[in-house]
């Protein structure tokens, strides 16, 4: 089930049930553009994610991060920090697929 091809209904599906108001990565957009746009939006996702399903390689783009210090809960915040790194919502939205 892993490896069935990408459907314009999966990318939909995804775009969907996207937080609206998740934290922005490196391309500044959030979900919400994405639900609002999705019409527009869902025809290039579908060539993209199938050119990347046939050459099996993904984009540079598809790499970046922005990593953010998060305070540790219930420790010292000036010390105890936990990373977590906010990525392209294209790139989320690439991953969630197969999960769907």
């Amino acid at each position: 089930n892993l490896n069935r091809s990408t459907t314009s209904k999966k990318i939909e599906s995804v775009i969907k049930n996207f937080p609206t108001k998740k934290n922005l990565g490196p391309d500044g957009f959030m979900g919400d553009f994405y639900q609002l746009c999705k019409e527009e939006l869902i025809p290039i996702f579908l060539k993209l994610f199938q050119k990347i399903e046939e050459k099996g390689k993904l984009l540079n783009l598809f790499y970046k991060a922005n990593m953010t210090l998060l305070p540790t809960p219930d420790k010292d915040a000036t010390k105890n920090f936990r990373q977590t790194y906010l990525m392209n919502i294209d790139t989320e939205i690439f991953k969630k697929i197969p999960a769907n």
